[in-house]
């Protein structure tokens, strides 16, 4: 799926159970629980996507933080620019999470 994702010229993001045993994620970005990381090759170090684990460095907040995840804990991937991708029962929360970073329309349609 990053695969494809990336080879479509989009951005590759995953979403993680922070809470699952094992997770090594900077703590303040974790909200209800989760986090989004994206998994482009732009914006990690050294990215591994094994089969029991994905590994890499990304910065955050200008700070270089070491990442580790195991796939236990995805919940979910997807391209950023359309949200096409394959999510568990989580959906609703990507989907309004998108909503809430679109621009917002007045009522006669212009954005604000």
């Amino acid at each position: 799926m990053h695969e494809w994702v990336s080879d479509s010229q989009q951005t590759p993001h995953v979403i993680i159970d922070a809470d699952r045993p094992g997770v090594v994620v900077p703590r303040p970005f974790v909200k209800d629980g989760k986090i989004v990381l994206n998994l482009s090759l732009t914006a990690t170090q050294n990215l591994s996507l094994g089969n029991e684990w994905i590994e890499f460095g990304a910065r955050f907040a200008g700070v270089v933080h070491f990442i580790r995840v195991p796939i236990a804990a995805v919940l979910g991937i997807y391209a950023r620019e359309t949200g096409e991708g394959m999510c568990s029962p989580i959906r609703t929360w990507v989907r309004s999470r998108r909503r809430s970073r679109a621009p917002k329309r007045t009522a006669r349609g212009a954005r604000t």
